[in-house]
């Protein structure tokens, strides 16, 4: 990687550069491949050639057959080399583009947890909301057993006072 386009706890979104991957390494397998292909595609035209003469001359029996020979088989040699940097270009070329695929992939999995986590903090703020609605309905029952406490002792305060007034009253009787 030479450069990433987030942070930690960044949302990002569909379509976001994310990240930057050096590509050099890749292009340069990429090049060298196609540079041993031209290499030896010019070995193997110079080779047919060196064929064609030497077919030419066996026929006037200038040369022995067994250089004949070793030049096919020079010929097949090469014909060999050339279409295994054929291979090893297609594979340069889907290194690169299976890492391009990648880098899609890890894209399209960083922008859905982004997304869950937007939704997962979305939920979090909503459940504080209805836990800070709680607190105050806690609170407000709370008050109420207050209140109601308040009343019952003043209740019993209003009866113990109406029970002395209620004696008072009878010892006040007794005299007439």
């Amino acid at each position: 990687l030479t450069k990433l386009y987030f942070t930690a706890g960044q949302m990002v979104k569909a379509g976001d550069p994310l990240a930057q991957i050096d590509p050099r390494p890749y292009q340069a397998a990429l090049d060298q491949a196609k540079g041993q292909l031209a290499r030896d595609q010019a070995n193997l035209a110079n080779a047919k050639v060196d064929l064609a003469r030497y077919q030419a001359l066996s026929a006037q029996n200038a040369i022995s057959n067994q250089q004949l020979s070793t030049q096919e088989s020079l010929v097949r040699s090469d014909a060999g080399i050339v279409e295994s940097d054929k291979a090893n270009v297609e594979t340069a070329a889907i290194a690169a583009d299976e890492l391009s695929r990648s880098i899609a992939e890890i894209s399209r999995q960083l922008i859905e947890t982004s997304t869950v986590v937007a939704l997962a903090t979305e939920e979090a703020r909503a459940t504080d909301g209805e836990i800070a609605g709680l607190a105050d309905g806690a609170k407000k029952i709370d008050d109420v057993g207050t209140l109601i406490r308040n009343i019952a002792g003043q209740t019993n305060l209003l009866a113990l006072n109406a029970t002395i007034e209620a004696a008072r009253a009878g010892e006040a009787c007794k005299g007439l």
